[in-house]
């Protein structure tokens, strides 16, 4: 069940990184033309939001992808998650679409809630066999 986690995280950061082309084509240029050295927000007092959520929308898909291959990783060396990621995640997914609802942030309560769920679920089953 991690797994279906993990690949849905995996699926997901492809997505989003393939989105950030076709949604910020002139940003992401302009950040390449600029030479990339300090190319988002070089002025901090004349900030370019087009830039910025070019970049963030970029650097979350390799953090997500992470999440999703250690979720592989984790069932198919039959460790156990720890809550805390699941509870962290489902936070931050929370707040998320609460801030901006009409986005694609919802896709994350599904992997959130499942490994939350596993991680919880296998911590008992750990107590349990840890106990005989």
């Amino acid at each position: 069940m991690l797994k279906f986690a993990g690949y849905w995280l995996i699926i997901t950061s492809i997505l989003h990184f393939i989105g950030g082309f076709v949604f910020f084509p002139e940003p992401l240029a302009a950040i390449a033309q600029a030479g990339w050295w300090n190319a988002v927000s070089p002025d901090p007092f004349n900030i370019n939001y087009e830039m910025e959520a070019a970049f963030w929308f970029m650097m979350i898909a390799p953090i997500w992808l992470i999440l999703g291959i250690l979720c592989c990783w984790i069932q198919e060396h039959k460790l156990i998650m720890p809550a805390s990621v699941g509870w962290i995640l489902l936070v931050i997914t929370i707040v998320s679409v609460v801030i901006e609802p009409v986005s694609g942030l919802w896709l994350l309560l599904p992997p959130s809630a499942i490994i939350l769920f596993v991680s919880m679920r296998n911590k008992d089953l750990d107590l349990y066999q840890s106990e005989k």
